[in-house]
């Protein structure tokens, strides 16, 4: 009688051949792949790593780049506004209610123009989303305003 241990243990399996059945009845090769496939698959996964890491940098340092310029435009921006607000008080009338509204205009330009140049594009950021939490409705009629001459300006 033959052992029924032997023929359960290797059941699926051609004697000496190496091969097993594979899920579809067919018999399948658990060889591994050729090193020459190995070493190009791992060329290849640290090809795509090397591109990925080189694209990200150029991503984060054109990031930088914008940022250093949006910078340098908000700084030049708020001086221009601190300079017409000079402007604004030289020649614009000292009395009456037109007077006060060009007095209070003056401060107001000079106060943004000087904001403009004290804090960054981040501090500016917070300060905006702070606003608009505190003002929400008032923030989206602005936004909307702000989109509306955006557009006007940009059909031209």
């Amino acid at each position: 009688m033959a052992d029924m241990s032997s023929t359960s243990r290797d059941k699926g399996r051609f004697e000496g051949s190496g091969q097993h059945w594979g899920p579809h009845g067919g018999t399948s090769t658990m060889e591994r792949p050729p090193s020459g496939i190995q070493n190009l698959g791992s060329q290849a996964k640290d090809a795509a790593s090397s591109a990925i890491s080189s694209a990200k940098q150029a991503a984060q340092e054109t990031a930088s780049q914008i940022g250093q310029k949006a910078e340098g435009a908000a700084t030049s921006l708020g001086k221009g506004m601190e300079s017409l607000a000079g402007t604004i008080r030289e020649s614009g009338p000292r009395e009456g209610m037109l007077g006060t509204a060009a007095t209070e205009l003056a401060n107001c330009m000079e106060t943004s123009g000087r904001y403009l140049e004290q804090h960054d594009l981040t501090r500016m950021t917070e300060d905006l989303t702070g606003l608009v939490r505190r003002y929400p409705i008032q923030g989206v009629l602005v936004g909307i305003g702000v989109g509306f001459l955006v557009g006007c300006c940009t059909r031209r």
